[in-house]
């Protein structure tokens, strides 16, 4: 009986095991992805909009006021201020920036096309690029895979040990202990 718990200690012990490692190999992994793709360390920036008074009316004729750039890429942990001079609410995404107010945000990472009542073809793709420092990033990739690797490398290493064990000395007794072909009585079994 003790030997069954300890086997099954010994088998949760392996499982912990793989699982760490798994999540230790992505996190190596997915901090070497971001090094590279973040690129060179910077300060963090600011990016200002200026709404001027009338930049509705000039947006409308096809203008862009503020020379937005079809895709505009940033960083992540930059500060974005709005400062809206117009008459109307601007959108910038998800923001919406009344006349005359202000909107300071601070960048998370994000890719894709946004509403943009600020560039003449009324979207705007935000590239949000991570920072070396946006850790938390590859953290998300090590539990996210690093923990299915580890299960997946422990279901694995168990099939394979199972596969390579030779049977125990009780199965190798149990198998060659003489077989009686009669019984007691003489007969035939």
């Amino acid at each position: 009986m003790a030997v069954a718990g300890w086997s099954g200690a010994r088998r949760l012990v392996g499982l912990a095991a793989w699982v760490a490692a798994g999540v230790v190999l992505m996190a190596a992994v997915g901090s070497v992805a971001i090094w590279i793709y973040a690129g060179p360390a910077r300060a963090v920036a600011t990016h200002q909009l200026r709404i001027p008074p009338g930049a509705t009316d000039d947006i409308a004729a096809g203008g862009n006021p503020l020379e937005l750039p079809a895709t505009w890429e940033l960083t992540s942990g930059d500060l974005l201020v709005i400062d809206n001079g117009d008459a109307v609410t601007h959108t910038f995404g998800s923001w919406a920036v009344p006349a005359g107010a202000h909107l300071e945000t601070v960048l998370r990472p994000n890719l894709g096309p946004l509403l943009c009542t600020l560039h003449p073809s009324g979207q705007i793709t935000l590239d949000v690029r991570p920072a070396r420092t946006d850790w938390t990033l590859a953290l998300r990739a090590a539990l996210l895979l690093g923990i299915p690797m580890g299960l997946v490398g422990w279901v694995v290493n168990r099939i394979r040990h199972a596969l390579e064990d030779p049977p125990t000395a009780d199965a190798v007794t149990h198998l060659e202990a003489p077989v009686p072909l009669t019984s007691a009585t003489g007969g035939l079994r």
